[in-house]
């Protein structure tokens, strides 16, 4: 039996994309975006901090979910029509600084996985989130086919 998941709002906000934008978003500079911060658990337990930012003009309609409550997907799958066809990850490791240790429970100084996630829906990207992951309650598992 696993963990059940759940998730904390922190901050969901609208305003628009500037020069602090992480790179992959610098293409919008200008445009209406969400940000939308959660810490999400394992029972009671905080696994992750997810940075998220959503582009484009349904940013403000988005404010109106609870995304403690509902999934991001399929709001933006069943509101607006977006289907998520592809997705991508970059992972490395970081260390928790004071912010993270305090929302993750975890030292100061800890390696935390941090997974950079870029989706698409018809080659147009949606979301961009920044996850910060425990390391002793995370692991990522692929498998690749041919």
């Amino acid at each position: 039996m696993g963990l059940r998941p759940h998730s904390r709002v922190l901050s969901i906000q609208q305003a628009t994309l500037d020069a602090n934008a992480p790179v992959l978003l610098q293409a919008y500079l200008g445009a209406p975006a969400l940000f939308l911060v959660r810490l999400r658990y394992g029972d009671d337990t905080p696994i992750s901090l997810q940075y998220t930012t959503i582009v484009g003009a349904m940013s403000q309609k988005l404010l109106q979910f609870d995304f403690a409550e509902q999934s991001l997907y399929t709001v933006l799958q069943r509101e607006f029509g977006l289907n998520i066809d592809r997705i991508t990850h970059t992972i490395n490791a970081v260390v928790a600084d004071d912010t993270q240790a305090q929302l993750l429970d975890v030292s100061n100084g800890t390696p935390l996985l941090v997974v950079n996630t870029a989706s698409y829906s018809q080659q147009q990207l949606i979301e961009y989130t920044i996850s910060y992951y425990r390391t002793d309650k995370y692991a990522y598992h692929t498998v690749i086919e041919q």
